[in-house]
C-alpha cells in the first residue's frame, strides 16, 4: 500500500468513526432503545454465571463486552488505588456512574467496530479491482446512513456487520486465488459473525458461490489457475470453510451446545429457533411486491439513494458486456457481489417483518459495487474531460454524505425528551398530576413524576392535569410546551394543561 493509499484509508476511517461516535451518549441518563438492555445486562451477568441463559441473540459480542468491562474495572480500580480518581471524573464524568457508563462503553465498541469495518471494505474492493475502487468503497461504506444511524446503539448488527465483512474479504480472495486458508479464513468469520447475530451466517453464500465463479474463470481462461480446475481440492476446501465457520461460532456462543434445550426452544424469546419463526413468512406474490418495495423505499431510503442506482447502472453493464461477448474477469467478480446482494435482498424481503437492519448483511456489497461503479464512471469521464472528476464524485457521494451527517447531528442535539424532563423539573409544580399519551414518554414522566400514569380516567373527576402528547395535532388544549423532532432524535412531543 502506497503512502498516499494509506494516508487516504486513514482519513476515512477517521471520518467513520466521527460520524459515528458523535452524539454516542445520546439519551443518558435514560435509555430508550428497548432493546440496548439486553447487551449491556447479560455481559454484567456473566460475572455470576457464564451462560446467558437467552438466545434470541447470540453470545459472542456478550462475551467481547464481557472482557472489554473487565478492563475498565481494572482501570477504574487503579484509579483509586493511586488515588487519580478526581482527575479521572474531571475528563470523563460517567466514570463513576454505574446507571449509565456499561451503557457508553458498549456503544462506543460498537460504533468502532462499525467504522473499522471499512478496512475488510476497502480489502475486499482493493483484491476484486484494485486500490481506487478499495478506496472509494470503503469512502460509501463510511457514509451509509442507516449504518452511521445504527451504530450509536449498543446493539450486535454493526460487530456482526465487520466479522462478515471479513468473511467476505476471504470469499473474494476465493475467486482471486482460491488458496485454502481463504476458505478456513472466510468460513472462520462468518462462524464469528453468525455468534454476534444470526443472520451473519448468511454471509455463507458466498464461500460456494466464489468457488463457482473460480470454475468458471478457470473455463473461459480467465485465472491464472494453470491446467484443470481442481474439482476435488474445491470439495475438500468448501468442507474445511464448513468445519470452520461451526467452529467461530460456538467459540463465540457454546452454549448452543451446553445448553442446546434451551438454545433450540420455538416456544419463547429465550430459544434462538424462535426468532426463525418470529419473522415470519409470506406469500410468494407477497414476497414479489415486498422485494421490489424494500429496494424501492426502505432500501433505498438507508442507503441515501445513488448508492442503489449504482447497483443497477453496474448490473446493466455487466449484462451489456455479456451480451456482447466482452466479458472479463471484472465481470465476473461483479457478478460475484451482484448476485449475492439480490439474492440476500430477495430472501430477506420473505419476511413478514423485514426490518432495515436486517439488510445489513447487504452492505458490503453494496459499497464494493459502489466502488467500482464510481471509477468506471470517473474513467469514462477522463475520455472527455478530466474536470469532470470531482463533479461526478461529488453528484454521487453528496446525498449518502448529506443524509450520514444528518444523522450524527440528530444525536449530537441530543433527544426531545430531554428536553420534557427539563420542562418537568423546572415547570410543573410538584405535586402536579402527570399523564403521558405513549410509552415513548414513559421513562421521563415516571422519572420526574412517579405518579404519573397513562390512562387519565385513573384520575378522580375535576382533577387539573398535564398531559403528556407525543403525536403533533392530536390534543386539544393549548400547549404549554413543544419540541419538535425536526433535526433530532425522540419523538414530537407537546405538554397541555387539561382538566379531566
Amino acid at each position: 500500500m502506497s503512502r498516499k493509499t494509506s494516508s487516504l484509508l486513514y482519513l476515512i476511517i477517521f471520518l467513520a468513526l466521527a460520524l459515528r461516535l458523535a452524539g454516542i451518549s445520546h439519551g443518558f441518563p435514560f435509555i430508550f432503545h428497548p432493546d440496548e438492555p439486553t447487551i449491556v445486562r447479560s455481559a454484567l451477568d456473566v460475572r455470576f454465571d457464564p451462560n446467558p441463559g437467552h438466545f434470541d441473540w447470540p453470545h459472542f459480542f456478550i462475551y467481547a463486552n464481557y472482557f472489554v468491562y473487565l478492563v475498565f474495572a481494572k482501570i477504574r480500580d487503579l484509579a483509586i488505588d493511586y488515588n487519580f480518581q478526581n482527575f479521572m471524573i474531571k475528563i470523563f464524568p460517567l466514570m463513576w456512574d454505574d446507571t449509565v457508563v456499561f451503557y457508553f462503553i458498549t456503544r462506543v465498541f460498537a460504533a468502532v467496530l462499525g467504522a473499522l469495518t471499512v478496512i475488510p471494505i476497502y480489502k475486499t474492493g482493493k483484491v476484486l479491482f484494485g486500490d481506487k475502487v478499495g478506496l472509494l468503497s470503503a469512502l460509501a461504506f463510511t457514509l451509509i446512513p442507516f449504518h452511521v444511524w445504527h451504530s450509536h446503539y449498543s446493539l450486535p448488527d454493526a460487530p456482526m456487520l465487520f466479522f462478515m465483512s471479513w468473511g467476505v474479504y476471504f470469499a473474494a480472495r476465493i475467486l482471486v486465488h482460491g488458496y485454502p486458508i481463504d476458505y478456513i479464513m472466510s468460513g472462520f468469520f462468518i462462524g464469528i459473525a453468525a455468534s454476534n447475530k444470526y443472520n451473519g451466517g448468511l454471509g455463507a453464500v458466498t464461500v460456494p458461490l466464489a468457488a463457482f465463479l473460480r470454475w468458471v474463470l478457470v473455463k473461459i481462461r480467465l485465472s491464472d489457475t494453470r491446467g484443470d480446475f481442481p474439482y476435488f481440492k474445491t470439495i475438500l476446501n468448501l468442507f474445511l470453510a464448513g468445519i470452520f465457520a461451526f467452529l467461530g461460532f460456538v467459540l463465540g456462543t457454546p452454549y448452543a451446545i451446553l445448553d442446546y434445550k434451551t438454545f433450540s426452544r420455538t416456544d419463547s424469546a429465550v430459544g434462538a429457533f424462535w426468532q426463525f419463526t418470529n419473522v415470519g413468512s409470506v406469500s410468494f406474490s407477497e414476497h414479489l411486491v415486498k422485494f421490489f418495495t424494500d429496494i424501492s423505499f426502505k432500501i433505498s431510503d438507508d442507503l441515501g439513494y445513488t448508492i442503489l442506482i449504482g447497483l443497477f447502472l453496474t448490473s446493466g453493464l455487466v449484462l451489456i458486456r455479456f451480451l456482447r461477448g466482452k466479458f472479463s474477469r471484472f465481470d465476473v467478480s461483479l457478478m460475484f457481489l451482484i448476485i449475492t446482494v439480490f439474492a440476500l435482498i430477495y430472501y430477506i424481503s420473505g419476511f413478514e417483518k423485514s426490518r432495515s437492519q436486517y439488510y445489513f448483511i447487504t452492505y458490503p456489497f453494496f459499497s464494493v459495487i459502489f466502488g467500482y461503479f464510481c471509477v468506471w464512471a470517473m474513467n469514462k469521464a477522463s475520455l472527455g474531460m478530466k474536470s469532470l472528476y470531482f463533479p461526478i464524485i461529488l453528484i454521487l457521494f453528496l446525498p449518502p454524505f448529506y443524509l450520514s451527517v444528518y444523522n450524527s447531528v440528530r444525536f449530537l442535539r441530543n433527544d426531545t425528551r430531554l428536553e420534557l424532563q427539563k420542562f418537568l423539573e423546572t415547570e410543573v409544580p410538584l405535586g402536579t398530576r402527570v399523564v403521558y399519551g405513549s410509552s415513548d414518554v414513559e421513562p421521563v414522566a415516571k422519572y420526574v413524576f412517579n405518579n404519573a400514569v397513562k390512562d387519565a380516567t385513573k384520575l378522580p373527576k375535576g382533577t387539573r392535569y398535564y398531559y403528556i402528547e407525543t403525536d403533533k395535532g392530536v390534543s386539544s388544549g393549548k400547549a404549554l410546551f413543544e419540541v419538535s423532532n425536526k433535526g433530532r432524535i425522540g419523538p414530537y412531543i407537546t405538554v397541555e394543561e387539561m382538566i379531566r
